[in-house]
């Protein structure tokens, strides 16, 4: 399994190695997941971005079947979604 974190050299450089065994981005709001990221993951099945909205995230990417999921209560008071 391999994890991108901001510690490593590039994520260019990670995803070109781990392309073929990357399942899951798991994201947030300020990096999110582009067209060019989505594309190099040939075996990509979910993001889950921990943020309220997917506004960073390509959502093109679910005409591939690729699952996008979010965190839409996590800002209000009761942890309800409005």
């Amino acid at each position: 399994m391999a994890v991108l974190t901001p510690g490593m050299d590039t994520i260019a450089r990670s995803v070109a190695v781990s392309a073929e065994s990357i399942r899951a981005i798991v994201t947030g709001g300020g990096s999110g997941a582009d067209a060019a990221l989505i594309n190099a993951l040939p075996g990509l099945e979910i993001i889950a971005s921990y943020c309220v909205g997917v506004d960073r995230v390509d959502l093109r990417c679910r005409e591939r079947g690729i699952r996008v999921t979010n965190t839409p209560g996590v800002l209000s008071p009761d942890g309800r979604r409005r």
